[in-house]
């Protein structure tokens, strides 16, 4: 499939579904802010090397920053999950 071109990336938007068939995936939003930040404050170790801290504001402005030349609808904000838990890091 042509998704690239030399002038400017075609929108597409990814099928979740079909990243993995153990897991399940879907797009996060704002609702789920409150999750992400218990996610982030679960990791300390990589608090210890970046200056920030996981707030919920950090966590929004994440969700919706985006770079220069880039469409906010190519961007995406998703968990993977095996069941009720979700896929951190592996150890």
């Amino acid at each position: 499939m042509e998704w690239c071109t030399k002038e400017r990336r075609t929108n597409i938007m990814i099928d979740l579904s079909k990243l993995s068939s153990r897991y399940s995936t879907r797009i996060l939003d704002d609702s789920d802010v409150d999750i992400i930040l218990d996610l982030c404050r679960g990791n300390p170790e990589f608090y210890e090397s970046v200056p920030a801290q996981p707030t919920a504001e950090e966590i929004r402005n994440d969700m919706t920053v985006i770079p220069p030349g880039i469409e906010p609808e190519d961007k995406y904000y998703f968990s993977a999950r095996r069941g009720e838990k979700a896929l951190t890091r592996g150890r």
